[in-house]
């Protein structure tokens, strides 16, 4: 099995941990998402530009209770497509 991260609708998450294994993977943490690579934390939301998708992820948080995981526009961040599951792979094996 190759080695990822899987985030999950109503998932409870530790979102400090998972933005240091989103480093981990190659991620880079930037102030606004551009390009795959790049992850971004505002308030409760975290949003990453997986290689596994089209299109930036936008995940919600409640405390540390995942409330939504939608697919975003990359220039206007409109909200594309809702998701019940991400699964982020590393950049760098």
């Amino acid at each position: 099995m190759f080695d990822s991260i899987k985030v999950y609708l109503e998932e409870e998450i530790d979102v400090e941990s998972l933005k240091a294994r989103l480093v981990e993977y190659g991620y880079r943490a930037t102030k606004q998402v551009s390009e795959e690579g790049d992850f971004s934390s505002l308030g409760d939301t975290l949003t990453i530009y997986p290689i596994t998708f089209e299109y930036p992820l936008r995940i919600e948080f409640l405390h540390e209770r995942v409330e939504r995981i939608r697919s975003v526009d990359p220039i206007t961040y409109d909200p594309l497509q809702d998701h019940s599951v991400a699964i982020i792979l590393p950049i760098r094996g």
